[in-house]
């Protein structure tokens, strides 16, 4: 008895303690998590994996994306005049199916979204299908949950009152943390860097040939690349019949492709896409747009920055595409268009 009257008091105490913190985050709120700021110019932190679900939260939007860095360069003013749509991106370097998926649950439980377009990136089905890319902070599990230990470890938390700060410094003295934007547009874009062309790639090409990291072919074993399908993906759409659900192959260079199928991952990749069609295509809520057989875009290396990453032209490409309905998979067109990268794969060959 004795020892629960301890515990307790040393709980209120760390609360009290931490009360006047927790006070500051909530009102300050830097990520936006209860709300969109009054009192100062909205601020955006480039930490995606902590911005993304208060963006998700808060905004205002009829149609949210979700993908990886393929997906960074995807303009909301662009999007919101193609689709006639009020748009929130929400991509993040690197994510995993998992990673899609919660942040989906955040757009979903939010009740803003009746659209979401959702990227299928083969690398995002590796591994296991709860992996979660942890940076130097940890992957903060709290902000995609619910539940009064949700709010606790925002408001609570040490990171979220250095962003506070950080905000206040902005605010108060005009100081702008380097991992801040004022313009939502520009968060986490990179098209404007000057590193694409054909050079680059073919540099990309050869650094990886010994890079195993690159595609570990043990994390790409049919097992996990199923179950993430499984998991992440089709249980999310099949739980979500209310959603319509846009779903679009990225278009990798044709290297990408030729890189995985030296690595024998290439198969799978094609695997991967016909196991999604058949688990989705009778389903309502449920469109597929395939880029990655497109030759005038995936063989011009000069759209490139690496061997998976396009410039803004393609992504502006994808949008009025999936505007117009052009490059959508359907029952009398998906083997064709799996055949034709197959024989893509296949005749390609690298220059040296």
């Amino acid at each position: 008895m004795k020892l629960k009257l301890f515990i307790f008091k040393i709980i209120l105490a760390t609360l009290i303690a931490l009360l006047p913190f927790s006070t500051v985050n909530f009102i300050v709120d830097p990520y936006q998590f209860y709300r969109i700021p009054k009192f100062y110019k909205p601020v955006y932190f480039n930490d995606q994996r902590y911005q993304n679900p208060g963006l998700a939260k808060t905004q205002n939007y009829s149609l949210a994306i979700i993908g990886t860095s393929m997906s960074d360069n995807f303009l909301l003013s662009y999007m919101n005049n193609a689709l006639n749509r009020k748009t929130i991106r929400l991509s993040a370097i690197g994510a995993s199916m998992y990673e899609q998926r919660l942040t989906a649950e955040v757009v979903i439980r939010s009740k803003k979204a009746d659209t979401i377009i959702y990227e299928l990136n083969y690398f995002s089905f590796r591994g296991a299908s709860d992996r979660v890319t942890h940076t130097g902070k940890g992957f903060p599990y709290h902000m995609y949950q619910r539940g009064i230990m949700s709010h606790l470890k925002y408001l609570c938390n040490p990171e979220t009152l250095l962003r506070s700060y950080q905000v206040l410094l902005k605010h108060y003295k005009g100081i702008m943390h380097s991992t801040m934007v004022e313009d939502l547009e520009k968060l986490n874009t990179w098209y404007d860097r000057p590193n694409f062309g054909k050079g680059n790639v073919l540099l990309d090409w050869n650094m990886a040939q010994n890079d195993l990291q690159r595609a570990d072919p043990d994390e790409f074993k049919w097992e996990y690349i199923k179950e993430n399908a499984d998991k992440n993906l089709l249980d999310l759409i099949k739980s979500n019949p209310e959603t319509e659900f846009i779903l679009f192959y990225p278009p990798f260079s044709i290297l990408m492709h030729k890189f995985l199928d030296n690595r024998g991952l290439f198969d799978e990749e094609i695997k991967l896409k016909q196991y999604i069609y058949e688990n989705t295509k009778n389903l309502h809520n449920v469109k597929i747009y395939d880029f990655q057989d497109i030759k005038e875009i995936t063989h011009n290396l000069d759209n490139y920055s690496d061997m998976s990453h396009y410039s803004i032209e393609i992504n502006e490409y994808i949008i009025n595409s999936i505007a117009k309905e052009q490059h959508l998979v359907n029952d009398s067109n998906i083997e064709q268009k799996l055949n034709n990268l197959i024989k893509q794969v296949e005749e390609y060959e690298v220059e040296k």
